[in-house]
């Protein structure tokens, strides 16, 4: 990123909760609920492994965390540096590297220096955050040889049983936005954040748990 763009960030997620982010992008964005649950299905139906192109997966993994709240950038597509998808906050940042595309069982030594790298990026310009690494791969089986390098925990892996639910909680809280669409507000969307356990928090519990094999 451009000198100063950081400040600005951070600055905002200092100041502004998730939901009134949410709600800001969703009037600034769309006028109609048909508009915003047409983007939604096409997002979420490209969050699946064996399918989509990787390109597709990184965009809705971007929309899919803006209208979290979070900071959500394409870091590696946008500045061919970083993970393949961030999702940051005040004091935390979800760092993505996203292998949907996979067709190995093992999670390689070649995907863990990738993510290594998005680790050691978060922490040269996001040094004031928490962060988690997480592998996107559809098991949670790593190559034996690289067992003894990820045994502190510190990756963490979304593989397809936890893509499936938190899909699936993104299906009933976008559902939930856009049933209540000509009505919405911040605390609205706030409430659906809570109730289908999508808030920084509850990713945050989450994505800890679940730790390569």
């Amino acid at each position: 990123p451009q000198s100063g763009t950081l400040d600005r960030i951070n600055s905002r997620k200092l100041t502004t909760p998730a939901a009134k982010d949410v709600y800001d992008r969703l009037k600034d964005r769309y006028d109609r609920a048909s508009d915003f649950e047409q983007v939604v299905v096409q997002a979420l139906d490209k969050l699946t492994f064996n399918g989509p192109k990787f390109t597709d997966f990184e965009q809705s993994m971007e929309f899919v965390g803006e209208f979290l709240g979070f900071y959500s950038v394409r870091p590696d597509n946008s500045w061919n540096e970083g993970p393949d998808n961030l999702w940051l906050a005040s004091k935390i940042a979800f760092i993505f590297e996203d292998k949907n595309e996979a067709t190995t069982t093992e999670y390689s030594k070649d995907y863990f220096g990738q993510l290594s790298v998005s680790e050691k990026w978060i922490k040269s310009r996001y040094p004031f955050v928490d962060y988690i690494p997480i592998a996107v791969f559809p098991t949670k089986i790593a190559e034996h040889k690289i067992k003894t390098s990820i045994q502190e925990d510190s990756i963490k892996v979304m593989d397809s049983h936890l893509l499936e639910l938190l899909v699936d909680r993104l299906h009933g809280y976008f559902d939930a936005i856009i049933k209540n669409f000509n009505n919405i507000n911040a605390q609205v969307i706030q409430d659906q954040l809570n109730a289908f356990k999508l808030t920084e928090s509850d990713l945050k519990e989450m994505f800890l748990r679940s730790n390569f094999k």
